[in-house]
């Protein structure tokens, strides 16, 4: 008989490593199912969060929303697909350039798009080079509707080996002498950025 409870406890202890084993290893696999979810329910809170922040910022009296958001959030979704970083990146970076007062027109004609690329030839966060474009844009009085040739602009000068830093610093430092000359626009810009470069 005490070879039989012997055995029998053998068994069981046997079957009790064996539920444990599959018990941890489901444990485990919900813990890795879980982890693949979070990445995409995480990408789209944030996206989310990007959305809500870009309507506001396109908010007119009233409380009424642009009639542009639609067109503005599409390219930041068009933009989210192919290059890298999300949608919610782009969505935030829009809201920069509106909040820099960049005009929704103006971006919808192509400056929205091409501050996404020169952030990506200046290796900079988007936000961060929208916003630096921008600011380049006050120094030098570059108008809306020519802050899409002045990105190609910056982007010219940044390959001649002046790096983003370097750029915003001698631009900013140089606007208001060159606002009391009134050397202001896109051609006036084009010549400071060559004079820069050397």
């Amino acid at each position: 008989s005490i070879t039989v409870l012997s055995g029998f406890q053998k068994k069981a202890d046997a079957l009790s490593k064996s539920a444990f084993s599959v018990g941890t290893q489901g444990a485990m696999m919900a813990a890795g199912g879980a982890a693949v979810l979070y990445k995409p329910i995480q990408a789209f809170a944030d996206m989310e969060d990007a959305s809500t922040s870009l309507k506001t910022s396109m908010m007119k009296d009233g409380g009424v929303v642009s009639q542009y958001f639609e067109r503005i959030n599409q390219i930041a979704i068009e933009l989210g697909n192919r290059l890298p970083g999300t949608t919610a990146d782009f969505q935030n970076m829009m809201s920069t350039l509106i909040k820099q007062g960049v005009s929704e027109e103006t971006i919808i004609k192509g400056v929205g798009k091409s501050a996404a690329y020169l952030a990506v030839a200046l290796k900079l966060p988007y936000e961060e080079g929208a916003k630096m474009a921008a600011k380049l844009k006050e120094a030098t009085g570059v108008t809306n509707e020519d802050f899409l040739n002045f990105m190609d602009t910056i982007a010219r000068t940044s390959n001649l080996g002046v790096q983003a830093d370097e750029m915003q610093y001698a631009f900013s430092r140089s606007a208001g002498a060159l606002k009391l000359m009134g050397i202001q626009g896109l051609e006036a810009s084009k010549s400071i950025s060559a004079v820069y470069a050397t």
